[in-house]
């Protein structure tokens, strides 16, 4: 019996790195990427999006309302990934809520000029399932971090991932820059409570990787963020 070979979870960063925003570049049924401030809701949760957007620049956070009122972050979203298309493709309300994060360059299509692209457009049909399979398998991997990854390598990956939106790949040095997460959000990603996520940033701060002030995050040494580059 063949043995079988493991998957590390720790490079699962890269699935998020093989999702080239400049591709978008190329379709020309795609209008300009415009500029929208943080906050800004692009479609609700519970209905079916008139629009389908494709992230150029920044983060957009997905977002579950319970029938308690109470939120849960379902996912964050980088540039490269195409949002409202799995709703729009079956007819069906989003699960979610998609909001801007921080301030986006964002790609906007109508819905009805979307399904003709997808039904006619062989390389946008095949970007687009490149975009959800990577999406499928990123769940899977999520969902065995959450129990196999320890809760500071996973926040180290997170932060990562801001890191790697704000500076070029070459750059070295430390970074500064705003978390647009609150820490029961950040928490809630983690899958731990907002006390042991305290406890977490605590460590970093004292081992000299982080500093932080107002809101604002100076990572000191982001090579010592393990996998930071996600």
């Amino acid at each position: 019996m063949k043995k079988r070979g493991a998957f590390d979870l720790r490079s699962s960063a890269d699935l998020r790195q093989k999702i080239d925003p400049d591709t978008l570049e190329t379709f020309k049924e795609f209008p300009p990427p415009q500029v929208y401030p943080a906050g800004t809701e692009l479609f609700e949760q519970g209905s079916v999006p008139q629009e389908v957007w494709a992230i150029s620049h920044g983060f957009v956070k997905l977002v579950f309302l319970h029938q308690d009122a109470k939120e849960m972050i379902v996912a964050l979203r980088s540039p490269g990934w195409v949002l409202g298309a799995a709703a729009v493709v079956l007819a069906n309300p989003s699960p979610v809520t998609a909001t801007t994060l921080t301030p986006c360059r964002l790609k906007r299509i109508s819905s009805g000029h979307f399904l003709r692209l997808l039904q006619t457009d062989l390389r946008f049909s095949w970007y687009l399932s490149l975009v959800y399979s990577r999406e499928v398998l990123e769940q899977i991997v999520r969902t065995a971090e959450q129990s196999m990854l320890p809760a500071r390598l996973r926040l180290e990956m997170l932060l990562g991932q801001f890191i790697s939106s704000l500076r070029s790949p070459h750059s070295k040095g430390s970074i500064r820059f705003e978390l647009p997460l609150r820490n029961w959000e950040i928490a809630q990603l983690l899958g731990v409570t907002p006390e042991h996520l305290s406890r977490i940033l605590c460590e970093l701060t004292k081992e000299g990787i982080i500093r932080r002030a107002k809101g604002w995050i100076l990572v000191e040494r982001p090579e010592k963020l393990r996998h930071g580059r996600a």
